[in-house]
Order: structure tokens, then C-alpha cells, then sequence
């Protein structure tokens, strides 16, 4: 599993998931999105529109004490079948590790009585499997 360092932005390689901490997030796929290839030229990778996304998702995760974050569109080297089989199988279980979870809503509208004041960025926090939970909360829309 590839994380990207909250710090750094660069990508380090994971062989336990169980033993590191870290935010995932999800979200919908624009047409700029950055790749896992675009990680490894900053120039490029912060060139995308979907560099924000990233971007953002470090310092949230970094802001909760986080040093990792794992974004699928960067985190997975799509140009390797079997990681991007092993990638897609594992998912699941890497959401289960997550610490938090960001989800970007591009295209979700509040309604006026929710009492919710933006729109676009949420973070579901959930516990580990022995002490299930969620919390959503509505945080600031990436530019």
C-alpha cells in the first residue's frame, strides 16, 4: 500500500497497512486528477486541478495528527496489474484501517433545514470494528 506523507506529499510504500495511522479520501474523479506517476514530478503533480484535493486532504490529516493519507487516484500504481489487483481486493480493508475518512461531495446539495453551512467537504470518522461509530461534520469547499 503506497500513503502519501501529510509533510513531505511523497509517496512511501507500506507493507502493513495495520500498523500505520492514516486518513483516506474518498471522493469523485475529475478530469484532472493527479496520477501515481504525477507523484513523482512535484512540478506536475501540483500542476492538476486535482492537486488540491490531495493537497487539502494532507493538512486535514496532518491537523488530526495524522502523518499519512491515502488518495486513490495517486496512491495506486494503475500501470502494474497485479498492484492495481491487489489495490482493488484490499480497499475495502483499507478503508477499515482508516483513521478518518475525507469525502469530497462534488455534486452534493444541502438542504437549507440541515443546519449544515457549506457544501463539498466532509470527514466521517469511525472507530475500529470493536467500537463502530460515525460522525460527519462539514468543513470548509476546496477552491
Amino acid at each position: 500500500m503506497w500513503l502519501i506523507d501529510t509533510k513531505t506529499l511523497k509517496l512511501k510504500y507500506v507493507t502493513n497497512p495495520e500498523d500505520e495511522r492514516y486518513a483516506i479520501f474518498s471522493h469523485t474523479w475529475g478530469s484532472d486528477e493527479v496520477t501515481f506517476e504525477d507523484m513523482k514530478n512535484p512540478a506536475v503533480a501540483q500542476g492538476k486541478l486535482g492537486y488540491q484535493k490531495i493537497l487539502k486532504t494532507c493538512k486535514r490529516a496532518e491537523a488530526r495528527g495524522l502523518f499519512y493519507a491515502w488518495v486513490d487516484t495517486c496512491c495506486i500504481d494503475k500501470s502494474s496489474s497485479a498492484e492495481l489487483s491487489e489495490s482493488i481486493n484490499s480497499m475495502f480493508w483499507w478503508y477499515s484501517l482508516s483513521v478518518v475518512c475525507f469525502a469530497w461531495l462534488e455534486d452534493w446539495k444541502p438542504r437549507t433545514d440541515s443546519g449544515i453551512e457549506s457544501m463539498g467537504w466532509f470527514q466521517m470518522v469511525h472507530a475500529r470494528l470493536d467500537s463502530p461509530g460515525i460522525d460527519c461534520a462539514s468543513t470548509s469547499r476546496v477552491p
